[in-house]
């Protein structure tokens, strides 16, 4: 399977080349989303949240305990839309491989000459 050569016209070679750059970023992006995925970042507890976001180490500025808990909440549930995306992302990512791949295949595979 030769993509560009001589042989082929000017529209294939620009499409074989338009497909090959859209693979590889839908490679990167499943590399990516993989990543993010199965290598997460840690989580923060609630006494390590509490001290980094609701300055309870400072005496001078009053902490709302009730408003904290709901900023880790909303913390907490940010962490599973994050999964989520990177689900969703990982998905698409390989139907587009699968797709692109195919399609490179399909459209650039010899054409065996039938012998009658």
């Amino acid at each position: 399977m030769n993509l560009f050569s001589k042989d082929r016209d000017i529209i294939h070679r620009i499409n074989n080349l338009v497909l090959i750059v859209w693979l590889v970023i839908a490679i990167f992006f499943f590399y990516s989303s993989f990543v993010d995925l199965f290598i997460k970042m840690p989580v923060l507890t609630y006494e390590e949240f509490e001290v980094s976001h609701c300055n309870v180490k400072d005496p001078k500025v009053p902490t709302n305990n009730d408003n904290c808990q709901d900023s880790y909440k909303k913390y907490k549930l940010s962490e599973k839309d994050q999964d989520y995306y990177a689900i969703r992302t990982l998905i698409n990512s390989a139907g587009n491989m699968v797709i692109v791949g195919l399609s490179l295949f399909l459209l650039n595979k010899n054409k065996k000459k039938s012998v009658k």
